[in-house]
């Protein structure tokens, strides 16, 4: 097993740089200005701690061209993912100085048998069109935590809900 590979499976997660060249990142980055410019402001505010979540469809050729990236293809396979399939992407986008997003696991199977299988029942690729760190945002990750529920999450509300969504920010 290569070091990304075991990264991937101990911790949960593994940095790939330098993937994409220039041009698609400011192919990609002009069609998500474009989208997130068109958000209206009463769904920025109600999105607040988590941002945009814009689904990944059809609006630009680029989304075709970065899905079928022969680099991205390239780092998956070197983990062993010869043949991924994509499931659905999101523009992902917080303003600066927005509140933060508290800390949870985006898998709803821990109660499936599926979730007891070393192998990743799903993989997601994070691409950061901007500098980003962790002094302005970046995401951050509990190593381990894809093995195992965590507890702090059964008194929080669901991520990504109507609930979380309106939080109290003092509550988070």
């Amino acid at each position: 097993m290569n070091e990304q590979t075991t990264k991937l499976y101990d911790e949960g997660y593994c940095l790939f740089r330098d993937v994409f060249d220039t041009g698609l990142i400011e192919r990609l980055r002009s069609v998500t200005d474009r989208l997130l410019d068109a958000v209206p402001t009463e769904e920025r505010e109600r999105m607040r701690y988590q941002g945009s979540s814009i689904p990944v469809k059809y609006q630009d050729p680029a989304f075709s061209e970065l899905v079928g990236w022969p680099g991205s293809l390239d780092a998956l396979a070197l983990l062993g993912f010869e043949d991924p399939k994509f499931w659905a992407g999101y523009i992902l986008s917080k303003p600066a100085h927005g509140p933060p997003l508290y800390w949870h696991q985006d898998w709803i199977f821990w109660d499936d048998p599926v979730s007891a299988d070393p192998d990743p029942g799903q993989l997601f690729l994070m691409i950061y069109l901007v500098d980003t760190n962790v002094f302005n945002g970046c995401l951050r990750v509990i190593p381990g935590t894809h093995r195992r529920r965590i507890d702090l999450h059964g008194g929080l509300d669901a991520a990504h809900t109507e609930d979380a969504q309106q939080a109290d920010e003092s509550s988070n």
